[in-house]
């Protein structure tokens, strides 16, 4: 089965970061996964329009796995909270197979959400169970 990866991360936005972050995921060899990239600060259209306007450029192949929310996208989305209200937004609307939840500030080697996937399912193989969490990754039973 091809198991389809969501990756979770909260940005100010700072362009740096994610123009870091997202180029490493346009690299990953393995492709089957969405990003959310979740803004947690109010901002207004034209800062929306312009986020999203600079990250085509570092997007590459997977424009059209990318999701920005942010309170201009998703009216019922509240910038300004904590990390872990913004991270827990993300996963309730992230419906892929894996959840992976990263910072804004990190980077990975191209086959990072292969190995991860390799990962987790050693790990739920030895479990048996429907819901397991490790230490990045998260699988959740959509069905």
């Amino acid at each position: 089965m091809d198991y389809s990866i969501g990756v979770v991360f909260a940005t100010r936005p700072n362009l740096k970061n994610l123009q870091s972050i997202l180029s490493s995921l346009a690299e990953q060899t393995y492709q089957n996964f969405k990003v959310y990239v979740l803004i947690d600060q109010k901002i207004t259209r034209k800062e929306f329009d312009e986020i999203q306007k600079a990250s085509l450029v570092w997007l590459k192949n997977i424009q059209d796995k990318v999701k920005f929310v942010s309170n201009i996208s998703n009216p019922d989305f509240r910038g300004e909270h904590n990390v872990s209200y913004i991270r827990n937004y993300g996963l309730k609307i992230a419906k892929e197979d894996f959840i992976q939840i990263f910072d804004d500030d990190e980077v990975f080697q191209k086959d990072y959400l292969h190995s991860m996937l390799n990962f987790w399912l050693d790990e739920f193989n030895k479990r048996e169970k429907d819901f397991v969490l490790v230490p990045t990754i998260l699988f959740r039973d959509t069905n």
